[in-house]
């Protein structure tokens, strides 16, 4: 069971956390709406610490790139029968929120899953144990004759 759980861990790893950082993100899984003063900023673009100008974008939950990046590189996938948790690394900030400042929690945001999300991770466990189930039924006999 949790070799099964394991392949929705990394479906979603690998096929569905890209999305979140897509232009579509932001309706189709529900984000907190941003500022205009900060959407302005962010498409206006920055400079990064080595004084090079980055060109501006209208991502979602991405500034410079380097949380996404950290979030799609790696992934501890832990599972058991009941469960299976995907652990990512990312900067503290993208973590840290306050309600009373009507800021966004982005961690939340970034692991949101759709309807159609839910509906593909259900139908992928259910093909990881229907195979899983089948090699168990499966007997070899041996022939051996002297």
């Amino acid at each position: 069971m949790s070799e099964s759980m394991s392949e929705v861990g990394e479906l979603w790893h690998e096929k569905m956390l890209p999305n979140h950082f897509e232009r579509f993100a932001m309706m189709k899984y529900n984000y907190a709406p941003r500022s205009r003063k900060y959407m302005a900023r962010k498409e206006a673009g920055y400079t990064d610490q080595w004084g090079i100008h980055r060109a501006g974008h209208n991502r979602p939950l991405v500034w410079s790139g380097d949380t996404e990046r950290s979030l799609k590189s790696s992934a501890t996938i832990t599972a058991n029968s009941k469960g299976v948790t995907v652990k990512m690394l990312a900067q503290s900030y993208f973590y840290a929120y306050h309600k009373d400042f009507r800021q966004p929690d982005k961690a939340a945001e970034a692991t949101r899953i759709s309807y159609d999300e839910s509906a593909r991770l259900e139908r992928t466990l259910e093909a990881a144990l229907s195979g899983r189930l089948d090699n168990i039924n499966q007997t070899e006999t041996t022939v051996i004759t002297g």
